[in-house]
C-alpha cells in the first residue's frame, strides 16, 4: 500500500501507450526532457543513460 508517495519511477518501451494508459487513471503529461548522460543521468547512478524523463501529473 503506498501511503502519501512523492513520485514513483516506472520504465516503459512505449511512452504513448503509456501515457494515454495513465490518462485513463486521470493523469496528464506535465512536462517532458530528454536525459543524454550529464548530472541527471549521474545522479541516478547510470552516467552514459539516454532515454525521455516524461512527468505525468494527476488532475485534482
Amino acid at each position: 500500500m503506498f501511503l502519501n508517495p512523492d513520485h514513483v519511477t516506472i520504465a516503459v518501451a512505449d511512452a504513448n501507450t503509456a501515457i494515454a494508459f495513465f490518462a485513463l487513471l486521470g493523469f496528464r503529461k506535465a512536462h517532458v526532457a530528454t536525459i543524454d548522460g550529464g548530472a541527471p543521468a549521474r545522479y541516478m547512478g547510470m552516467p552514459g543513460m539516454k532515454a525521455q524523463h516524461i512527468t505525468l501529473e494527476l488532475v485534482q
